[in-house]
């Protein structure tokens, strides 16, 4: 009976916290919620989705929409999503612990901790953990997306991304704010080394697992095992099903897969001061802490630990007073997580003890920003106030590239059959005005100058829109597979068909003879 008892005590102390249970939302205001979250994703066109609203004391609301795959599977707030930048919440919090428990501080060098991280950039040995987690480390958004079709699943990956990023030029502590995954991939590589024991089982057992994070997944084949939702791409706006490489080497900062309840019991500590039910995930006033920007890149604006803060604007209100009257707007804060197939978002509303998390399996990273609107329209309703219509903020030709795309390559297989045709015509009947230099300009030059031209107005164009100079192609082909292929078929269509005509317009031409001149009329 004794053994029984003690062996019981042991399982108590060591199990996750249990979940607690928070009052359940108004209905009325549930259904404010269940309304305006159903009519977003039924604009969009989005198959599944899930939205949950906790406070510091457990979940509030949560609701699965959709379907989870092809076969009609129910979205539950249990189904997990590929979370994409919400990764780096996680890894956030792993530092945070770190520091606090005085095994990191904000002033410890990458340096200390990878002593080959200077080999190939000795400025590099001094970025600070403050850099990373502030991403002023000097490395650009294109840095931090290299490694995210490495489908390697070999322990090494994250070091191997790590190395490649050491040796980027440019890098070192204090530079300007550039938002790069490549900060805290080397954070989660520190993190792994002061470990000991390796990124993903520290994040198990000092995050996941104290926070009873049962649905979130480190590995591509526990989510399948797990129900991952089936990811969708807007493949020229038709959503399918499309599988993205799992990058292991991007887990801390980009390749987390996890779930709107899982999500919301992380929310739910940092509003209880570190607290999960009965466990302590963070030391009292550090999760307050992480509220503090540690780098302001834009007026009004602040980012650190993973997090961008902001006044909600929708909820402002204008205060009329003795002294000048002036306009007050809670903070809040945000993040959200990008991938080709998957759009993630979550908010601490901390001065209303709210926090909201809205997962959805499809996306459309040629014209995003209405996918990223959600959270905060249902912000405004736990504010009282409507939620804002869904707006468009992408670059006009960014929204209509997809179509011009489509229609430049019908043009391009029309302006073919045509040129097809008068070929035909030319073999058989050479024209007499082929030997003049007019002539020659006309259907040489010109024709082959405007076929160039046409492909590489694209390519400029893409590397204006996604940062990539040069443009990684493959990299596109994986990523944006629609595009990738449309910007190959304009290639081929272009360049190649440009020379290919031409040379077979030379050599129709040159079976002319001065003896019987002929006109193809």
């Amino acid at each position: 009976m004794l053994t029984e008892l003690g062996i019981a005590i042991v399982v108590l102390m060591f199990a996750p916290a249990p979940i607690q249970a928070a009052d359940p939302l108004p209905p009325s205001l549930a259904d404010r919620i269940r309304e305006y979250a159903a009519g977003v994703f039924d604009e969009l066109g989005v198959p599944g989705a899930v939205v949950v609203v906790v406070d510091d004391e457990g979940t509030r609301f949560a609701e699965g929409f959709g379907s989870a795959d092809g076969e009609g599977r129910a979205i539950t707030p249990q189904t997990p999503f590929r979370i994409a930048s919400l990764s780096k919440q996680l890894t956030g919090l792993a530092a945070r612990q770190l520091v606090d428990a005085g095994t990191l501080s904000l002033d410890t060098t990458v340096g200390d901790i990878l002593p080959w991280f200077g080999e190939a950039n000795a400025d590099a040995a001094a970025i600070t953990v403050l850099d990373l987690l502030a991403h002023t480390a000097g490395w650009s958004e294109r840095d931090g997306t290299a490694a995210l079709i490495d489908a390697s699943a070999s322990d090494d990956a994250l070091e191997r991304s790590v190395r490649r990023l050491s040796a980027v030029e440019g890098i070192g502590p204090g530079r300007p704010f550039e938002y790069s995954n490549a900060s805290y991939d080397v954070l989660g590589l520190v993190i792994a080394s002061v470990s000991g024991t390796g990124f993903e089982a520290h994040l198990r057992e000092h995050v996941l697992e104290p926070l009873g994070m049962e649905d979130t997944h480190l590995s591509w084949e526990t989510a399948a095992d797990g129900g991952i939702a089936e990811g969708h791409y807007p493949f020229f706006g038709i959503p399918l099903a499309y599988d993205l490489p799992f990058s292991r080497a991007t887990l801390p900062s980009a390749s987390m897969i996890s779930s709107g309840e899982d999500l919301g019991h992380v929310l739910t500590a940092l509003l209880a001061d570190g607290r999960f039910g009965t466990t302590i995930v963070l030391e009292p006033g550090a999760a307050s802490s992480m509220r503090i920007p540690l780098v302001e890149p834009f007026p009004a604006s602040g980012y650190g630990w993973g997090w961008w803060s902001y006044p909600l604007y929708e909820a402002g209100v204008r205060i009329v007073g003795d002294a000048d009257a002036h306009y007050e707007a809670p903070i809040i804060l945000e993040h959200s997580g990008s991938l080709g197939t998957f759009a993630s978002e979550m908010v601490l509303m901390p001065e209303a003890s709210l926090g909201i998390v809205v997962l959805t399996n499809l996306n459309d990273e040629a014209a995003p920003s209405r996918f990223y609107q959600a959270h905060v329209g249902i912000a405004s309703i736990l504010s009282g106030l409507e939620p804002p219509e869904l707006t468009s903020y992408d670059d006009p030709l960014r929204q209509v590239a997809k179509p011009l795309m489509l229609v430049t390559v019908l043009l391009q297989a029309v302006g073919i059959a045509i040129a097809v045709r008068r070929l035909r015509a030319w073999r058989r009947a050479p024209p007499i005005e082929s030997s003049t230099f007019g002539w020659r300009v006309r259907h040489l030059v010109l024709p082959l100058a405007l076929d160039t031209a046409v492909p590489a107005v694209f390519w400029l164009l893409l590397a204006e829109a996604s940062q990539l100079l040069p443009v990684d192609w493959i990299r596109v082909v994986v990523l944006a597979p629609d595009i990738g292929i449309a910007l190959g078929l304009i290639t081929l269509l272009g360049i190649g068909w440009g020379v290919l005509r031409t040379v077979l317009t030379v050599l129709a031409i040159g079976r002319r003879t001065d003896a019987e001149p002929k006109s193809a009329g």
